[in-house]
């Protein structure tokens, strides 16, 4: 089992694939021996004390941040889709 855990030190898990709260989804990343972590924008958004209190739990989790899920659905659009976008990304940057 050591053998294998220390090759889970090299992985993580995104928090899309699993269901939950982000700190139920945090604990179970831990539990099953990862270390890292990509996070989903709606984890971060969507928790119920607003995404500052998501990021602290996510420093508190131990877990090292690998990266942040992309934004979807952007090229291509104009106008006011566009724009939406280009704030939702500069919002995506500031968590």
């Amino acid at each position: 089992m050591s053998q294998l855990q220390g090759n889970f030190d090299d992985f993580g898990m995104d928090t899309i694939t699993l269901a939950g709260p982000l700190a139920a989804k945090l604990r179970a990343i831990r539990e099953a021996g990862f270390s890292q972590v990509m996070l989903s924008a709606r984890d971060l958004v969507g928790h119920e004390r607003g995404w500052r209190a998501a990021v602290d739990e996510v420093k508190a989790s131990a877990l090292r941040v690998t990266g942040f899920q992309v934004l979807r659905d952007i090229e291509g659009l104009s106008g006011h889709l566009h724009d939406y976008k280009v704030d939702i990304a500069k919002h995506m940057l500031e968590m």
